[in-house]
């Protein structure tokens, strides 16, 4: 809920659970972090356009732009 519309239309607002945060540690925080800072509009946009070519892959397109920005290695699953 968004009871005093902060948050626009489109922006992407990373929510997690006190408890996750406490059992995945700082290391996840920062991926988080680092993940939010690179999903602007014109990304977001790209990486919809190639999850929507037939046949794609939701999942190898997002690891290819994790990849692509350092935040995964190509042998991580």
């Amino acid at each position: 809920a968004d009871p005093r519309h902060v948050n626009g239309i489109g922006n992407i607002v990373p929510v997690v659970t006190a408890a996750t945060l406490a059992a995945e540690g700082p290391t996840f925080v920062d991926t988080i972090d680092r993940v939010d800072a690179l999903l602007t509009t014109r990304v977001l946009q790209q990486l919809n356009a190639e999850a929507e070519v037939p046949n794609a892959d939701d999942a190898a397109v997002a690891k290819q732009f994790l990849e692509q920005h350092g935040i995964v290695t190509s042998s991580s699953p």
